[in-house]
């Protein structure tokens, strides 16, 4: 924006390559880690009605049970998410162009995609009559 003179911004251009996970991003990323546990801990408590509304939305976003049941798998979550974004990629590549609407119809499902490996890991606790199976 301006702000700084341009041989000082040339040196900040190098480290935000997202790529390399630049300083530029970690330091971001730690911020947005601490403000985020800062209003978990202490949003609650805070004397700003707007902090505390703050507060409870992100919590209630804690709290769905959808994004719990991700959490408990997530590094399974996150592997199968890289296969959802190269089949997209691979669909949006050899297809003609979608309308918007489309778009967001494949945005939701590849959503709700990242549920198999977690509903897989939890089958027996959640499909199970509650009593186990001998092996045979």
């Amino acid at each position: 924006h301006g702000l700084m003179p341009d041989f000082m911004m040339a040196k900040f251009v190098t480290m935000e390559v997202r790529a390399d996970f630049g300083p530029v991003y970690l330091v971001n990323f730690a911020a947005a880690a601490l403000g985020l546990a800062w209003l978990l801990i202490a949003g609650p408590h805070h004397k700003s009605p707007t902090v505390q509304k703050l507060a409870a939305a992100v919590t209630w976003v804690f709290t769905l049970k959808f994004l719990q049941l991700l959490g408990r798998h997530s590094l399974h979550v996150y592997v199968w998410h890289v296969a959802i974004v190269y089949a997209v990629y691979y669909i949006d590549a050899y297809t003609p162009d979608f309308s918007q609407v489309t778009k967001t119809l494949i945005a939701f499902a590849a959503i709700a995609l990242l549920a198999i490996p977690a509903l897989w890991r939890e089958r027996d606790r959640l499909f199970s009559s509650g009593q186990k199976v001998a092996a045979e």
